[in-house]
Parts: structure tokens; C-alpha cells; sequence
């Protein structure tokens, strides 16, 4: 073991091998009740709270929202916590 706990240890569908894309799914699912405008990205990796609004032109790339967040229009956050 390498002392980190796995998101998944035993395959979760019928086609998917030990640990395949399983962080990344379990991820999307702790994310929150947010608005986010037609126009903002999200990647995969990043966690989203509740009550948080993103406005059209947002970026956020690997990075941790907290709850009640408001992001203004064209901004980016790469690698944060907030």
C-alpha cells in the first residue's frame, strides 16, 4: 500500500478495470448545488460548494470552491482554494 486511500478498490461497471476513472467520478459527485452561466467552464477535477455563482467567462481548472462563492465575469482560477 502507499498509504493514500482509493476512491474505488474493485471495479464499479461492467467494462471499467480496477481504479479506471473512479477519483475522477467520485470527485463529480461531491460537488454542490451552484449557477453557473451558460458560458463559464468547469474541468473535471475541481470541486464546486453550494450556493456559489459563476458568472459567463469563468475558468476553473484543478481548483476548490467554498460554499456562497461569487465569481465575476472572466476570471480564472487555476490551482486554488478559496
Amino acid at each position: 500500500m502507499d498509504g493514500y486511500r482509493h476512491a474505488c478498490a474493485v471495479p464499479t461497471g461492467p467494462s471499467r478495470s480496477v481504479g479506471q476513472s473512479c477519483f475522477a467520478d467520485s470527485i463529480k459527485d461531491r460537488r454542490g448545488k451552484f449557477d453557473s452561466a451558460t458560458h463559464s467552464e468547469v474541468d473535471e477535477l475541481s470541486v464546486i460548494a453550494d450556493e456559489c455563482t459563476l458568472k459567463p467567462g469563468v475558468e476553473i481548472i484543478n481548483s476548490v470552491l467554498g460554499k456562497g462563492c461569487y465569481i465575476e465575469e472572466r476570471v480564472r482560477i487555476e490551482n486554488s482554494v478559496i
